[in-house]
C-alpha cells in the first residue's frame, strides 16, 4: 500500500493532493 518511499503514509492515502499540502495543509491552516 505504502508505495512511496520516504514519503509519509498520509501521501498515500490522499494522492490527489501532494505530499506538501498533506503534510503541512497551508489552506486548512
Amino acid at each position: 500500500i505504502n508505495t512511496n518511499s520516504g514519503e509519509g503514509p498520509s501521501n498515500a492515502v490522499r494522492a490527489d493532493t501532494p505530499p506538501m499540502v498533506v503534510e503541512d495543509e497551508p489552506q486548512g491552516h
